[in-house]
């Protein structure tokens, strides 16, 4: 793979992870890292609002394999996804 083919694959998997409240349920969320003590490197997800602080990180709950295995070969063979949905369905 030459390096403007990876910079192209690149882009378009950035632009698949904005477009991907197609295939994943979740939602806007406060989340915080703990630096210290007991919970040292834990993820807390503020899922109640509890803390009042705007959302910084979009928290999956759900995600369908299927269709985003379509988008993500898509994109990463450069392949219409009707082919790579095709592809998909002959293997299971």
């Amino acid at each position: 793979m030459n390096t403007s083919s990876a910079v192209s694959s690149t882009i378009r998997l950035l632009l698949l992870i904005f477009c991907m409240r197609t295939f994943v349920r979740a939602f806007d969320s406060y989340v915080e890292v703990v630096t210290e003590g007991i919970a040292l490197g834990q993820t807390v997800v503020d899922a109640y609002d509890f803390y009042h602080k705007p959302a910084n990180a979009y928290i999956a709950t759900q995600v369908s394999p299927s269709l985003f295995f379509q988008d993500f070969l898509a994109i990463l063979l450069n392949q219409p996804k009707e082919t790579i949905a095709r592809d998909l369905s002959s293997l299971l």
